[in-house]
């Protein structure tokens, strides 16, 4: 009797180590799946911002916005959310529920900062080579795995971060590029 309870219980307890592995096998997948449903929900984010610069450009001389505020200002962009990246560590919050169009842009820009995840390059324009990067996103928002670029074609493009500076540094020092006063 005893050495039946002994096999019975050694069988559960193999059963339990057997089934957490499983588990945390399991999590991890859906963990990492939750991950690539937020980085997807990034690149049309960006996307989306592209071809809001786009028609901004083609109403504007083909000169790109100065600011996400200007997006919402004029009408391009019509919900801040497309601003924030799922992924973004600080949680999303929607702005105060504002009329864009009878606000300064400085005022949006101020009131968008805290949901922006994402930072445009001064200085380019939709003239630029179709290689350029107008638009990223902030640094860390994917657990610094890498983070997604906008170029000037529209292309959103993931990059490891090593990948990212690398590109981004490439394009600094361009004839005629914009140098920024801080780092990415």
């Amino acid at each position: 009797m005893r050495k039946g309870l002994c096999l019975v219980l050694g069988l559960a307890a193999l059963n339990l180590a057997a089934s957490i592995s499983w588990a945390q096998g399991y999590g991890d997948a859906m963990v990492n799946g939750l991950e690539l449903a937020r980085r997807k929900a990034c690149q049309n984010n960006l996307h989306e911002i592209g071809l809001a610069m786009m028609m901004y450009a083609g109403d504007h001389e083909e000169a790109f916005p100065k600011s996400f505020g200007v997006l919402l200002h004029d009408g391009y962009v019509t919900m801040a959310k497309v601003l924030h990246c799922p992924s973004d560590a600080q949680a999303y919050k929607e702005p105060d529920k504002h009329d864009w169009k009878h606000m300064e842009v400085a005022e949006i820009d101020t009131a968008i900062e805290p949901v922006l995840s994402y930072t445009l390059v001064e200085g380019v324009d939709h003239k630029d080579a179709p290689d350029t990067i107008v638009a990223y996103e902030h640094d860390g928002a994917h657990k610094g795995t890498g983070r997604h670029a906008l170029f000037v074609d529209g292309a959103v493009k993931w990059f490891a971060e090593a990948d990212f500076q690398k590109k981004l540094a490439e394009q600094r020092q361009r004839p005629g590029a914009k140098k920024p006063e801080k780092k990415p």
